[in-house]
């Protein structure tokens, strides 16, 4: 049987990023670990492709981010924890804003043939140019999504579950039923399991679903969603944001209203981008540990650049609860801003 990156790592008695990492010459691995594995690569006659040899000869040393803009906490966040890595295995990230990734777009285009690696974040990539990288295993990590019969590597958070224990947590704990909930925009992925997930936990409380009014992950949709459900009679007694940034903008309009927040009005957001916890109430939310993210993003692609063969992996992002005080929870006195946390199926 031919030796694969499998059969390697299971004679050494580690994991198939470690090989990659051997042959990568990362510095995260120690060197009596690379000695070892590539003694045994060399005993079975296991020889990286071309595409892995492409590694260690840096043809480009550039990996490609593509996201639909990088403004905004929670793409700084992931680009700081993709860059890291990058840096630590001398590549260099070359980060892309594509907010339509269509088929016009020339850069998209170019990068394959400029980059060792493609990071792709952007929900509106047509899918002939994916079928075509796919086709020619050109290293591809799909951020949130996955194409029906095509096996792409990919990162994602667990949204759905980790917008139940919000809900949940606001009414088990504080016993809100009229909970509204802003959206982010229909065709996006993250959304819609945010939205699951909040549906999910009212169903499983016998409450009725709250009034849902779509926005566009930025503060200004927050504030206008916020309105939108103020002027509701009655009104919701707390506003789930399906990211902080929304939440921000509920908060303000909460404000500009003269209500209290939590005391009148409890509002709750996702991402726990790193301003969370510093707001004035601190924010509930849900983390995601972005920067892990962007770290595990490059790290697969890594993978599949020293392992073309390595089969398509999708890996999970866990979420947890972070509880501050934008719910009407009270941190204990003397606690860090940040809050207190639990996992995403738990209570804190």
């Amino acid at each position: 049987m031919k030796p694969t990156i499998y059969s390697i790592a299971a004679q050494a008695g580690v994991s198939i990023a470690t090989v990659s990492r051997a042959f990568n010459r990362s510095t995260r691995i120690s060197e009596a670990t690379r000695e070892r594995i590539l003694q045994i690569a060399s005993e079975v006659g296991y020889q990286p492709s071309a595409s892995a040899r492409s590694l260690a000869l840096r043809t480009t040393e550039t990996l490609a981010l593509v996201f639909p803009q990088i403004s905004g906490p929670y793409f700084s966040e992931f680009i700081r924890g993709a860059e890291s890595v990058a840096r630590l295995h001398q590549f260099h990230l070359l980060v892309y804003s594509s907010p339509d990734a269509g088929e016009d777009d020339p850069l998209l285009n170019l990068l394959p043939a400029r980059t060792d690696g493609l990071i792709l974040g952007t929900r509106y990539s047509r899918l002939t140019y994916i079928h075509q990288l796919h086709q020619r295993r050109f290293p591809l990590v799909l951020l949130g999504r996955e194409l029906p019969g095509l096996e792409t590597h990919s990162l994602h958070p667990e949204n759905e579950s980790g917008a139940f224990a919000l809900t949940r947590h606001l009414i088990e704990v504080h016993g809100y039923e009229r909970i509204g909930f802003i959206s982010g925009p229909d065709d996006q992925p993250h959304s819609n399991e945010r939205v699951l997930g909040y549906r999910r936990a009212l169903g499983a409380a016998g409450l009725p679903e709250g009034i849902i009014v779509p926005g566009n992950f930025d503060e200004a949709s927050g504030y206008a969603a916020a309105q939108t459900m103020l002027d509701q009679q009655p009104r919701p007694r707390a506003i789930f944001a399906a990211n902080d940034q929304m939440a921000i903008g509920a908060i303000a309009a909460a404000n500009e209203r003269g209500l209290r927040v939590p005391e009148d009005l409890a509002v709750v957001g996702f991402d726990d981008i790193p301003s969370a916890r510093y707001l004035q109430p601190g924010l509930t939310t849900v983390n995601l540990d972005i920067f892990e993210q962007g770290v595990r993003a490059v790290e697969l692609l890594l993978a599949q650049i020293a392992a073309p063969d390595l089969p398509a992996q999708a890996i999970r992002i866990p979420t947890h609860l972070v509880v501050r005080r934008s719910c009407g929870c009270e941190p204990p006195s003397g606690s860090d801003p940040a809050g207190s946390a639990a996992t995403a199926g738990g209570q804190p």
